[in-house]
This record gives C-alpha cells, structure tokens and sequence, in this order.
C-alpha cells in the first residue's frame, strides 16, 4: 500500500511540475507580408529571412499568379540546401479568331512549416522567365511553448 501511494504521489508531482512549465510562457509571432509585381520580367528576386533563437518555428505561405511566362519559387535554409520549390507557367494562348480577346490567368500556392527552424538567414528565390503576374510571401515566425512541450513528451 505504501508503494502505491508513494508511486502516485512522484507520478502527480511529475505531472503537476509539467503542467506548471506549459502555464506562463508566452506565444508570440511575427507576421511579415512581401508582394513582388513582375512586368516582363526575368532577372532573379531574393527575400532574406532571418531566423534567430527567439523562435521555434517559421511557416512560408506563397501565392504566384500570372498572366504570362514562369516563375518558379525555391526555399533555401541557412546550409544552402533547398528546402523545396514550385514552379508556375502559363499555358499557350489559345487558337482565336480575329475579334475574340483571350485572356488567361494561372496560380499555384505552397506552404511550407518548420519546427525549430536552422539559425540564420533563409532566402525564397523568385526566378521569373518573362513573367507578368504577383508573387505574394507571407512569413510567419514566432515562439510556441506548446512545441517544446511535445518534443520532451516525445522523448520519454
């Protein structure tokens, strides 16, 4: 009997010290917003993201649409690796007759999240090949308590 109680009194305990470790902290998040506007163009755009030990995880949302040519989109970490990429071409415009106007629009988006992401500076490439279109980057940085918490559940 005696062991009992003293086996549910270290499991509350521990409990209880866990429990008082996820109360206090603070999330916190930066939102940045960053919108290109292409017009012919072909020359190469760089966004610099800088990560630091103030967070734990980076999301990138982009959104390219175009009314003409490529753009096609890589994340690069601190290592120089790419961490993914995505392309987005406009079809050939269609056979028409001589009073029809044609227009077109394509667009592609990708997400991409990082938990404990590498220290330094990110970069998401724009490569456009005669592109006429926007690309719009949303980054959304910050510190989530919740994320540690489930990395030390996951240990034991």
């Amino acid at each position: 009997m005696k062991k009992i109680v003293k086996i549910t009194t270290i499991i509350s305990t521990i409990i209880f010290v866990f429990t008082l470790a996820g109360f206090g902290q603070d999330e916190m998040r930066i939102n940045r917003n960053k919108n290109l506007e292409f017009n012919g163009e072909s020359k190469t755009a760089v966004i610099k993201i800088t990560s630091s030990d103030e967070y734990n995880y980076l999301r990138l949302n982009i959104a390219c649409q175009l009314s003409e040519g490529k753009v096609t989109v890589e994340f690069v970490d601190p290592k120089g690796e790419k961490q993914g990429s995505f392309t987005v071409k406009t079809d050939e415009p269609p056979v028409t007759g001589e009073n029809t106007k044609s227009e077109q629009m394509v667009s592609g988006q990708m997400s991409k999240a990082f938990s404990k992401p590498a220290k330094g500076d990110w970069f998401v490439r724009a490569i456009p090949t005669n592109a006429v279109g926007t690309l719009s980057l949303n980054i959304s940085q910050g510190f989530e308590p919740r994320i540690d918490m489930i990395n030390i559940r996951e240990i034991k």
